[in-house]
């Protein structure tokens, strides 16, 4: 009890605790009328980059299907390639986990020391994306050469029934 009304009548006492609030109304104000128009500035423009990415994406995925639906062999070549990426994505994933588990923890140490190990799944968000896209495109390549195959049986088989006519 002495030491609050010791604090009470102490005037930096009460300049800490008037400042710090005025210091924390001030930031919020300022912060609440600043945030707003960042984010509208960066909303503005996230769908021009979207649109611009995934146009991108689609035309890649477009010129490998029309390069390699009518061969067999690319065919089969895209499947590995992408069996081979998950593969090394899940590898890589299990090892991150792993050195993860085994990193020594370091409580005194700063955050910089913390965030150590957690950079090890850095490379696996990238990973799992590039898997990911390449499924997508491997499965448009087969469904392209199905389709390529069908076309062919079509048109041959048409071509037979007028010959024999």
């Amino acid at each position: 009890m002495d030491q609050i009304l010791k604090n009470l009548n102490d005037p930096s006492w009460w300049f800490t605790g008037v400042f710090f609030v005025l210091v924390g109304i001030l930031l919020t104000k300022l912060l609440f009328n600043w945030l707003p128009n960042v984010f509208r500035s960066i909303s503005s423009k996230i769908p021009a980059y979207g649109n611009l990415l995934s146009r991108r994406l689609k035309l890649r995925m477009l010129k490998a299907v029309k390069r390699n639906r009518q061969h067999e062999v690319r065919v089969n070549w895209a499947i590995a390639r992408y069996w081979s990426i998950a593969t090394v994505a899940i590898l890589y994933m299990f090892f991150a986990m792993i050195m993860f588990l085994v990193y020594p923890k370091q409580e005194v140490a700063g955050i910089k020391h913390q965030l150590v190990p957690l950079m090890l799944f850095v490379p696996m968000y990238f990973l799992q994306f590039f898997a990911i896209l390449e499924k997508k495109i491997t499965l448009r390549i087969i469904k392209g050469h199905i389709q390529w195959k069908k076309r062919i049986t079509k048109s041959s088989s048409k071509d037979a029934l007028t010959r024999a006519a």
